[in-house]
């Protein structure tokens, strides 16, 4: 019995792939961000405690973030980068818009897990600028559907 283990990417490799998702991400080419991901690749979100999984929530999470207004100068965000062991940490910082004009900056960090040569997972952690939002974007209606579930807490 042959046992094939996947391949291990260096830091460079696995940056280089978190790179492409996220421009991918921010140009809108869904087919593209999902072909950065395990076939079993989801996202976690904090504080708000959900996992989305599966292609087409994936897919529709993307283009439900991606639509918000107060998220529209999104592309102007600044990125810290680090390596911690076999994971990639973002920590972003971007400018959200609120329906008075009012612009603050948000700051939330993004965790990367990997799997062989793809992304197993995001985990965001959002601040509470950005927290109301995610909450809206994805709400009830899209937290029904399977393939997103409530994470166990204790």
């Amino acid at each position: 019995m042959t046992i094939t283990t996947p391949r291990t990417m260096t830091d460079q490799e696995r940056m280089a792939l978190v790179d492409h998702h996220a421009a991918v991400e921010f140009a809108q080419d869904w087919d593209a961000a999902w072909d950065t991901l395990d076939e079993e690749g989801s996202y976690d979100y904090f504080p708000l405690g959900i996992r989305v999984s599966g292609r087409e929530n994936l897919q529709e999470h993307w283009r439900r973030l991606f639509a918000v207004p107060e998220l529209k100068d999104i592309a102007e965000t600044t990125l810290s980068r680090f390596i911690r062991g076999e994971d990639v940490v973002l920590v972003t910082q971007a400018p959200v818009r609120f329906p008075d004009g009012q612009v603050r900056m948000s700051v939330s960090t993004a965790l990367f897990t990997f799997r062989g040569d793809k992304v197993l997972r995001e985990s965001v952690f959002a601040d509470d600028i950005l927290q109301p939002l995610i909450e809206r974007i994805l709400d009830e209606e899209f937290r029904s559907r399977p393939g997103v579930s409530a994470i166990p807490t204790f």
